[in-house]
């Protein structure tokens, strides 16, 4: 399951995370690989929902305390490449330092997380030994410079010694620095591996608690996994929704069984946003990510298709209805290559003429019944509705009110409810041209004159 940077932005998806602000340079790394989940790593998604649940109870008991941990996490530097090279032997004094400073900064954090961390099977150890090696006299701060007996000894005669003596003391001290940096790597390189296991505690924890407050600040909850249906009950596009404030966003519910489902409504109707909706809660909830609704239950997925925008083959010199089947045929092909899979249709066949393109739309909806895959047709074709399984309708324009003679988009959108209605049978689409029309200030002449 994936969707392009353009999809992930489109939906709001990005949105979300740039909100999502981890305090470490390990969990922002673990950020940028965030990723859909596959079905094969089923118990990685399911413990990533589970420590949501443990860090936003923990969170709400011991807010202060976790705000010390955060201030914590804050302290860590990116040493990835200085451990990798004494792991492998060729790390240099820098590395050293870099290293001694991050095992300082990871027995602080070390402590913290053995008494307020609520995580399941954390690694937690003080890593006690690798510093000692690092900081024999127990200093307690970050600097490092090379030392042993022989080092001291030699440093002290080159700081009293001149010309010729003084070159050869410094030759000396070179080469037993060299042999310090041996001795250091070959002692320090066996504790890397915990070293690394501190590196992911950090970043797992980092990415639950940032996840975790996410979701408490914006009210979302965890989505529940099983096989069956797809459900989401009152959900929302926060995106969507800061965009359009002080507006209320319409919340969605939504049900779809195996087969086609579809969306009808006026264009401007709000089919899009709903589309965008589940498509962005969806795959939050396969990030392991908390979702925007009230309740959430959908299975594992394999894959998950929103066709909408056909630019790919922007520079092949197709029409746009070529285009629009060159991106339906990738999809169709790739979700019948998957287990199970949610495929999205906004206005499938719309640049074609009307006549085909309900024909087109019904025949999608009659595959999609065949497929065993979710398929979620958005249309104003009328007659594709009685061949789903389910369908929606949105609500659509209100009476209209222009307060003030205002027009335009605002006005549509103060009109306008985007709720959507389950419906039995097939629902005439609402008939909403001409009042979209009026509502975006169209002359009274134009309007007459369709009217007539």
């Amino acid at each position: 399951m994936e969707l392009s940077l353009q999809q992930q932005k489109e939906i709001g998806f990005a949105y979300i995370m740039e909100r999502l602000q981890p305090d470490s340079p390990y969990g922002r790394q673990a950020k940028k690989e965030l990723r859909p989940f596959s079905r094969e790593e089923n118990w990685e998604l399911e413990l990533a929902i589970e420590d949501i649940r443990l860090m936003r109870e923990a969170v709400l008991k011991e807010e202060a305390q976790f705000a010390r941990i955060s201030v914590e996490l804050g302290h860590f530097f990116w040493i990835q490449s200085s451990v990798k090279r004494i792991a492998d032997g060729t790390a240099g004094e820098v590395d050293f330092f870099e290293l001694k400073r991050y095992l300082l900064s990871w027995n602080a954090l070390a402590v913290m997380l053995r008494r307020y961390s609520p995580l399941d099977g954390l690694f937690t150890e003080s890593l006690n030994e690798p510093l000692a090696l690092l900081d024999p006299a127990n200093t307690g701060t970050p600097t490092f410079a090379y030392s042993s007996d022989k080092l001291e000894r030699i440093r002290f005669e080159k700081a009293r010694a001149q010309g010729g003596r003084r070159l050869m003391l410094a030759a000396e001290e070179e080469r037993e620095e060299r042999a310090e940096q041996n001795r250091l790597c070959k002692s320090l390189s066996p504790h890397m591996e915990a070293v690394f296991k501190s590196m992911k505690a950090i970043a797992r924890f980092d990415m639950a608690l940032c996840k975790a407050r996410l979701a408490l600040q914006d009210g979302a909850v965890l989505p529940e996994f099983g096989e069956g249906g797809l459900r989401f009950a009152e959900m929302i596009n926060p995106k969507v929704s800061a965009e359009i404030a002080p507006r209320r966003f319409h919340p969605i519910t939504i049900e779809l069984n195996i087969g086609s489902a579809v969306i009808t409504g006026a264009n401007m109707g709000g089919k899009s946003v709903t589309l965008s909706t589940l498509a962005l809660n969806v795959y939050l909830a396969h990030c392991g990510l908390a979702v925007y609704a009230k309740e959430a239950r959908l299975p594992l997925l394999d894959g998950l298709y929103l066709l909408g925008d056909t630019g790919r083959e922007a520079q092949a010199g197709l029409s746009s209805f070529a285009k629009e089947v060159g991106a339906l045929k990738r999809v169709m092909e790739a979700a019948d290559g998957e287990r199970l899979s949610l495929i999205l249709l906004d206005e499938p066949a719309r640049g074609t003429n009307p006549h085909e393109g309900a024909l087109i739309a019904r025949g999608l909806c009659r595959y999609g019944n065949n497929s065993g895959d979710f398929y979620l047709i958005a249309t104003h074709y009328d007659g594709v509705a009685e061949e789903a399984r389910t369908s929606y309708q949105i609500a659509g324009l209100k009476p209209l009110d222009i307060d003030g003679g205002r027009f335009g988009a605002e006005a549509i959108a103060m009109n306008m409810d985007y709720s959507l209605l389950k419906i039995e049978g097939d629902t005439q689409v609402p008939r909403d041209a001409q009042r979209i029309m009026r509502l975006m200030g169209v002359s009274a002449e134009l309007l007459r004159l369709i009217e007539s």
